[in-house]
């Protein structure tokens, strides 16, 4: 697959994930659903990340699945405009995100991750 597919495959599954059931309850949060799309989600970040189309935040697999989607999560639509800046603070890790210029959201991670990309330095989330 090309890098074009697979970003694109990467909208498709934000998308799905974000549809709502009920009024409370979107496909993402569903239990039966919710797994498998997770399963799907890792694999797609994982064939984006060797292809590179997307930046490797941290080397460990995991680590780097959990960070890279809870970043997609936030709610800038256009995946090119996803810009970040991870922090150390206080024994955790926070990414700063922004859509293009302007801070979107922090997320922060309780523990200090061991990262593949330089602290306080903001980089684009897609190559």
């Amino acid at each position: 697959e090309t890098r074009n597919e697979i970003i694109d495959v990467l909208y498709k599954i934000r998308y799905y994930k974000k549809l709502p059931i009920t009024e409370c309850k979107t496909v993402g949060e569903t239990e039966q659903i919710k797994e498998l799309v997770e399963k799907l989600e890792k694999e797609v970040i994982n064939i984006a990340c060797s292809l590179k189309a997307l930046n490797i935040i941290s080397n460990d697999a995991h680590q780097n699945y959990n960070i890279i989607s809870k970043i997609l999560d936030v709610g800038i639509i256009d995946l090119d405009n996803i810009s970040i800046e991870a922090k150390e603070e206080n024994g955790s890790t926070c990414f700063n995100i922004f859509d293009e210029k302007s801070f979107e959201k922090k997320i922060v991670f309780k523990e200090k991750l061991v990262l593949n990309i330089r602290p306080n330095k903001k980089i684009k989330l897609f190559v």
